[in-house]
């Protein structure tokens, strides 16, 4: 099912999607507080509910993101690793301090980054 594609800015890595959007239609229990990037999940049975959220877009550069740990993190908001490492207006809180050691910002890996292929 899944024609289209987004690239991650950070990791540049392509991912299939279905839907873009904050209520994927195969999935009617879910609404995300943003637009995120969503595949109907291969592996279930019911195909009812059966989501996979893929990326979205950095609440700060608005960049394209997929949702690997060293790509992004979520508190309240969706944010790329670069955004966490380089904007001073970006407060997270101490007990995140672990999971922001681990995301990798490599500045040459994002130059000339496309947000979406077709």
């Amino acid at each position: 099912m899944a024609q289209r594609r987004m690239e991650c800015y950070m990791c540049r890595t392509l991912y299939p999607y279905d839907y873009h959007g904050i209520q994927p239609p195969y999935a009617p229990a879910y609404t995300y507080l943003e637009p995120v990037y969503t595949l109907q999940d291969p592996f279930s049975h019911t195909h009812l509910n059966a989501v996979i959220c893929v990326g979205g877009t950095c609440a700060s550069c608005e960049k394209t993101i997929c949702v690997a740990s060293e790509c992004s993190i979520f508190y309240s908001k969706l944010l790329c690793s670069r955004c966490v490492h380089q904007e001073p207006d970006i407060e997270l809180p101490k007990e995140l301090e672990a999971q922001i050691a681990t995301m990798v910002y490599t500045p040459d890996r994002t130059q000339n980054a496309d947000s979406t292929v077709p």
